[in-house]
């Protein structure tokens, strides 16, 4: 009676397990589960397995883990693996897979007839292995074992212990182009790239000394098959000794494998991987591009629709110019999130980590709600079981979390209110930042939990979707808790009753996170020498091409300074030479001509501007653009679309 073949599945989920399982019980074989890898390494110990095929991200072990302890495993070193994987499918991790053992590798969600096809055609050349076992056991005669050799689709190359060719089969004529005779009594060495010819002599000293068994006699390597022709063909080759029954090492095998496709698989992968690297550098070009052209207009549209909202007195006028206001702010609210969203999938993130007081941060984020939650009779509080409570993370993103929480809160709430709660609590033995988010919204149905998170994604979608917005909001958070080393999830949530989320922060992301990390130490702007006399008219020098942004700053400022205008690097080399100003903002962008860069590096240059503050007021407002032009000698940054307060702010402390 036969015994009936066995398929190992590994997979830490149940439904994952229980899916495979329905797609091979047409294959007549027993299938065998492991929930982890310590789990399936047990099971190999007491079953004899034809196939395994792994899911590559499990907790404790992950997959590539397991299948090199299986290979390193006597028992387990030729069992074929094939990698399951939704999350790890790109280039990178399909070679790791081959790398660590695999055969193949299969991204989920994957086709069921196409994953039976290959199980179907693992279990067959199992069977087949079995059945030549079988009958070379039977019959071990010279003729029977030729034939085998001659039924192998491998180059199959017997030598003696001095390395010398005695048997082959028909492959190594018909893929290679010798004759039998051309190769009968040559040396190996003489067939295969120089690049291996050291490490097969040294092979064949060892069975010539009795010796095998070591990583050495045992080995698998890379290299190349000369052809008659003067060409090569890629392969990997195994090299094993031949044993006598009387335990005596004869000779060696060796067994070359024709891996020509999968050179051109891989080039393939090379060539893919260039032209991503590629168009993802035309892309953040091309973010870059659009970040600059779309905050520049934003500068007038928000900062013109803020003074008429604090000038104009009839209250529909008001309505109107705080209508504009509100809308812009939306769009740039679209735009960042679009920008971080990039930033984040490019790795270009750079944590800038401080040590600050959470519970102060949201008290200021709640402040920018307030106003919202008052126009909709809603509650908006907070409740602390100790302040301060400090931690040492990146504000910046920690800003922006709370922001999206709070504002999904308040979105999706039409009643009632918004609670901020914060307490410390421990997970996974380290002490973290609990903060969770209440509202007495709408709600989300529990089959919903799980898209929320994704790109573009909300519970309410299509054209009769209910609430306004990009669906990047909360997608962006759980980005961000991701690279700060916490976690983001719905606790609770009822429908027509409310949501709770809760966001777990470590109190120091230097501990967690595998990013960049520096410590964000705040710019402060410095004068070096003061000027000798106080100007009765102080006069500040607004180099910007843009007619709008220079008279909404001008307008801003003109109260406490005067504000002259140059529109292009030119005028303003000219203005300074002319005048004696205080100090100088400067555009980076500043349309033909030179740029804003090399305006302030030649203003330096002129006597009595040597420390003169000059502050860069841009549109470039991706990662690295303010250290950039920092390290370039401005004295400060702030970027477009400004608040008004913040820049006149910015101005009077270098006045």
């Amino acid at each position: 009676m036969k015994v009936k073949q066995k398929v190992l599945i590994v997979d830490d989920k149940i439904p994952n397990l229980v899916a495979l399982e329905n797609v091979l019980k047409d294959c007549n074989a027993e299938v065998v589960r492991a929930q982890s890898g310590n789990e399936a390494l047990k099971a190999t110990l007491t079953n004899e397995f034809a196939l395994a095929i792994l899911d590559v991200n499990m907790p404790e072990m992950n997959g590539y883990e397991l299948a090199e302890l299986l290979s390193g495993d006597d028992k387990t070193k030729n069992l074929p693996i094939i990698f399951l994987s939704a999350e790890y499918s790109d280039d990178m991790h399909i070679l790791k897979a081959y790398e660590s053992g695999g055969i193949d590798f299969v991204a989920k969600p994957f086709n069921p007839y196409y994953l039976l096809s290959k199980v179907n055609i693992f279990l067959k050349l199992d069977r087949q292995k079995k059945e030549l076992i079988d009958k070379m056991q039977i019959e071990k005669s010279k003729n029977y074992l030729e034939s085998i050799l001659m039924s192998v689709s491998d180059f199959i190359i017997v030598v003696n212990l001095d390395g010398v060719i005695n048997n082959m089969n028909n492959v190594v004529y018909s893929k290679l182009g010798y004759v039998y005779e051309e190769l009968f009594g040559k040396n190996v060495t003489d067939l295969f790239h120089v690049d291996v010819k050291d490490t097969l002599e040294k092979v064949f000293i060892e069975y010539s000394d009795g010796i095998s068994g070591t990583i050495l006699s045992n080995l698998k390597l890379e290299t190349f098959i000369h052809k008659k022709e003067d060409s090569v063909i890629p392969v990997i080759l195994s090299v094993s000794p031949l044993i006598s029954e009387e335990g005596i090492v004869k000779g060696a095998v060796l067994a070359a494998t024709d891996i020509t496709e999968r050179k051109k698989f891989e080039g393939e992968l090379r060539r893919e991987k260039e032209r991503a690297e590629r168009l993802s550098e035309i892309k953040s070009n091309f973010l870059a591009n659009m970040s600059h052209e779309l905050r520049t207009p934003m500068v007038g549209i928000l900062g013109f629709s803020e003074l008429l909202t604090s000038m104009v007195s009839d209250n529909e006028s008001k309505e109107f110019a705080d209508m504009i206001y509100q809308s812009a702010n939306r769009l740039m609210e679209t735009l960042n999130q679009i920008l971080d969203i990039s930033l984040v999938e490019s790795d270009k993130l750079e944590l800038k980590v401080s040590n600050f007081d959470v519970v102060s941060l949201s008290k200021d984020v709640i402040q920018l709600f307030e106003l919202i939650a008052s126009k909709k009779s809603l509650t908006l509080e907070m409740v602390s079981d100790e302040s301060p409570i400090m931690i040492n993370q990146d504000i910046g993103l920690t800003r922006q979390i709370l922001n999206n929480l709070i504002n999904n809160a308040i979105k999706f709430t039409k009643s009632g209110g918004v609670s901020i709660k914060i307490a410390r609590e421990f997970f996974n033995n380290s002490e973290h930042i609990a903060i969770k988010v209440i509202d007495t919204g709408i709600g989300i149905p529990q089959e919903k939990f799980d898209i929320i998170w994704e790109d573009f994604r909300q519970v309410s979608e299509g054209h009769g979707r209910s609430f306004e917005g990009t669906g990047l909001g909360l997608s962006l958070s759980k980005k961000f808790t991701e690279l700060l080393g916490g976690k983001i999830f719905v606790e609770e949530s009822i429908l027509e009753k409310g949501t709770t989320f809760k966001l777990l922060l470590p109190v120091s992301v230097s501990k967690v996170s595998n990013l960049p990390v520096t410590e964000n130490k705040q710019n402060v702007p410095a004068v070096k020498k003061e000027l000798s006399k106080i100007q009765s008219v102080l006069d500040v020098l607004y180099v910007e091409d843009d007619l709008s942004s220079g008279l909404l700053v001008k307008n801003n400022i003109k109260k406490f300074c005067n504000l002259d205008i140059a529109v292009t690097g030119e005028e303003a080399l000219n203005a300074v030479t002319k005048k004696k100003y205080v100090a100088i903002l400067m555009d980076i962008n500043l349309g033909t001509g030179i740029n804003g860069v090399v305006t302030a590096e030649r203003i330096r240059k002129i006597k009595g501007y040597e420390d003169i503050p000059i502050i860069a007021v841009t549109a470039f407002a991706m990662v690295g653009d303010k250290e950039r032009f920092l390290q370039k000698g401005f004295t400060n940054y702030i970027s477009k679309p400004f608040i008004n307060k913040e820049l006149v702010a910015l101005v009077r402390s270098f006045l």
